[in-house]
């Protein structure tokens, strides 16, 4: 509950720098892709080299802060399904998602930025499932977890579409279902309306 609270006030000092400039709304689209490990100890499973897809809808903020830097929160409703082909297992998930970076545009480079920042998952439905016996399923994660976004690479045409891609690391986490090491590497398009 505090990691949530914790990130509502992120967002919500985000949108205060708003009020003095050009802030513009969008829609975004994008898939995703997904390496984890987890050990799920309880229920005698270990993903080791589990690899998926996903997919994702949402909107799009972008508040300049000045003539190069902008934050850009986002909200986005993903789905991806990990699988595990040594183990047969898989990991499906809805997820609402909130990545929330800070953009630089260099002089030099005026459509090309680089972004780091925050990705906020928030497990809507999620459920491990094992392939080999269909009725023999486990409810999956319930956990919030705060990715690190540490590079963030995109390019934005006539200031109205950005094409992105992210990568989003979450590293040993411990939740209420597995131990969970998990890399994402995200590509979007956002079209701004304003």
């Amino acid at each position: 509950m505090k990691k949530l609270v914790l990130w509502l006030i992120f967002v919500s000092v985000s949108f205060t720098f708003a009020q003095e400039s050009k802030v513009q709304f969008g829609l975004k689209a994008g898939f995703s892709e997904h390496i984890m490990t987890a050990d799920f100890n309880d229920y005698g499973y270990e993903m080791v080299g589990g690899l998926g897809f996903g997919f994702e809808l949402g909107g799009a903020v972008r508040i300049p802060l000045g003539s190069r830097l902008s934050i850009a929160p986002e909200v986005n409703l993903e789905y991806h399904s990990i699988k595990d082909p040594d183990i047969d297992v898989s990991l499906n998930e809805w997820m609402l998602n909130t990545p929330v970076t800070l953009q630089f545009t260099p002089r030099r480079y005026g459509s090309f930025f680089f972004a780091v920042g925050l990705l906020l998952d928030i497990p809507v439905y999620s459920k491990v499932v094992n392939n080999d016996n269909k009725d023999n399923w486990i409810k999956g994660r319930k956990d919030i977890y705060i990715n690190v976004i540490p590079l963030g690479l995109g390019f934005t045409i006539k200031n109205k579409v950005k094409i992105d891609c992210k990568l989003a690391i979450i590293g040993n986490t411990d939740s209420s279902l597995a131990e969970v090491n998990h890399v994402q590497l995200k590509f979007g398009v956002a079209y701004y309306l304003n």
